[in-house]
């Protein structure tokens, strides 16, 4: 017969092992936490941040304005000279980037970043890189505020089959992803914010920074591709 010590000390392990159990699933929960926010940017953004978003957005708009303007007189020139519609021979893409880069910059800086950090990734301040950055940083901040961002940092696509579940339209994530996966080849998968008002931060910016560094593109081809990221965005 079992001694009433016995049984105590058998109580005891038993729950001493329940308890261990609990304190490691609970400590293994919070550090995956903690990974799964690592790409969740909750920085809250400070006034000037929002100043510079808002800069960069009518610098899109103004040249959006330009550039329609611009390819209607060209349209209406040719057809006066030629009797048709000829192949445009202005650079759009240039013109593009050399309107909105003093803004694009700007806002870069506003997260923190300085002058040597952009430099150290892109060579230079002239570089249409920073144009492309900017872009993505928009965009970013733009679905973020809507309590979802792209993953700029994860290895493989998140089927979009499964964005139904998280309660992301499908479409509007193809567009978006496309947009920006074309421009800077990221991957693009989706996740949700779940708490906290979420911006990108100097972390993410850095991160942003990085990613198009790494893209292979030269001088033309980033100018163009910072075009079409706007053209696919509807900025232009």
């Amino acid at each position: 017969m079992k001694t009433y010590n016995q049984i105590f000390f058998k109580h005891f392990r038993g729950s001493f092992h329940v308890l261990t159990i609990v304190i490691l699933s609970s400590l293994l929960i919070i550090f995956i936490q903690g990974c799964k926010k690592e790409n969740n940017y909750v920085e809250k953004r400070n006034l000037q941040v929002e100043l510079k978003l808002v800069e960069f957005k009518n610098a899109l708009l103004e040249a959006k304005i330009d550039i329609e303007k611009m390819k209607k007189e060209e349209l209406n020139t040719n057809k006066l000279s030629t009797g048709s519609s000829s192949i445009s021979t202005f650079n759009y893409s240039n013109y593009f980037v050399q309107s909105v880069h003093y803004p694009a910059i700007e806002l870069i800086r506003s997260y923190g970043i300085t002058d040597q950090e952009i430099i150290a990734e892109f060579g230079s301040l002239d570089s249409s890189k920073i144009v492309l950055t900017a872009e993505s940083i928009l965009v970013s901040e733009n679905l973020l505020d809507k309590g979802q961002t792209l993953s700029f940092f994860e290895p493989a696509d998140l089927s979009y089959a499964a964005l139904g579940l998280l309660g992301i339209n499908s479409a509007h994530a193809e567009t978006i992803g496309g947009c920006i996966a074309d421009a800077i080849g990221i991957t693009a998968a989706f996740e949700v914010v779940r708490s906290g008002v979420a911006g990108l931060g100097k972390r993410g910016v850095l991160k942003l920074l990085k990613k198009v560094a790494g893209k292979y593109l030269g001088p033309i081809g980033v100018a163009l591709a910072a075009y079409d990221f706007a053209e696919c965005m509807d900025w232009i």
